[in-house]
């Protein structure tokens, strides 16, 4: 099924195993190291939305995932057990991944550019009519 929308949701991990997430990076992600002692896995599960019966017709969809898991802190101490972050997104845009990431965190910075311009212009309104 095409739709002319497109979407890209953060999901909540609520009851989800973080080991699950982790083990699916360390077999398909991509790993990059920032620095000592932080690993940063990245990459796509595609499959069928998980609501999706045998006879819908629901789209496919990526399952965007970045698992960071640390080792030491920023200034080398090390941890007793291994901090595991995991993010996973839900998106039909298509994209590779850290395009994907890239974009849910700019989401806000249009959102407080729109904000400053209602300010300003509301301030420029106000002061317009105090001119009068």
């Amino acid at each position: 099924m095409e739709s002319p929308h497109y979407f890209l949701v953060k999901r909540n991990l609520r009851r989800e195993s973080r080991q699950r997430w982790q083990d699916l990076a360390l077999a398909m992600g991509s790993c990059t190291t920032p620095r000592t002692g932080k690993s940063v896995y990245t990459g796509v599960l595609t499959a069928a939305h998980p609501k999706a019966s045998e006879e819908s017709n629901l789209p496919q969809l990526d399952q965007v995932f970045q698992v960071t898991v640390r080792t030491t802190d920023h200034q080398g101490v090390p941890y007793l057990v291994p901090d595991v972050e995991v993010d996973v997104y839900w998106t039909n845009l298509y994209e590779d991944p850290e395009t994907i990431i890239g974009l849910y965190h700019d989401h806000g910075t249009s959102e407080l550019n729109n904000q400053l311009r209602r300010l300003f212009l509301g301030v420029c309104i106000a002061n317009s009519k105090f001119q009068q």
